[in-house]
This record gives C-alpha cells, sequence and structure tokens, in this order.
C-alpha cells in the first residue's frame, strides 16, 4: 500500500512538473512569434487534462496574432 501511494505522488508531481515545461516551452515559442507552433502547445496542454487562465489567454493572444479573431474571443 505504501508503494502504491509514493507511485501516485510521484506521478502527480512529475505531470504537474511536465505541465510547467510545456507551458514555458509554448511561451518561448509565443515569444519568438511563432504563433501557429504556439496554439499547438497550448493546446496539448488542455489536451492533456492541465487547465489555467494563463493557457487559455496566451491562447487567445495566440489565435489573435494570426487575426483568428473568432478563436481569439472563444478562448
Amino acid at each position: 500500500m505504501r508503494t502504491l501511494v509514493l507511485l501516485f505522488l510521484v506521478s502527480f508531481f512529475w505531470s504537474g512538473s511536465q505541465g510547467e515545461l510545456d507551458f514555458e516551452k509554448a511561451n518561448n515559442l509565443y515569444n519568438k512569434g511563432e504563433y501557429a507552433a504556439a496554439i499547438q502547445a497550448y493546446e496539448n496542454i488542455l489536451i492533456s487534462g492541465l487547465h489555467s487562465a494563463e493557457v487559455y489567454y496566451n491562447l487567445a493572444n495566440s489565435y489573435y496574432k494570426q487575426n483568428n479573431v473568432g478563436h481569439s474571443i472563444y478562448y
């Protein structure tokens, strides 16, 4: 039982840190002006089940930079 709890905790912390790394990667793409790649990276974060206001805000800005106002408003 102790092993199961330990595995759960390790996987929980790993997924959280992976989400942060993905967010940083997406932000770097955005800062380089690679908006299509940033959109894909932000959407991958959402698909993985991680949600935050920052992800939605940055995703909306990425769509706006590509003149896709409809998606920008949606996110």
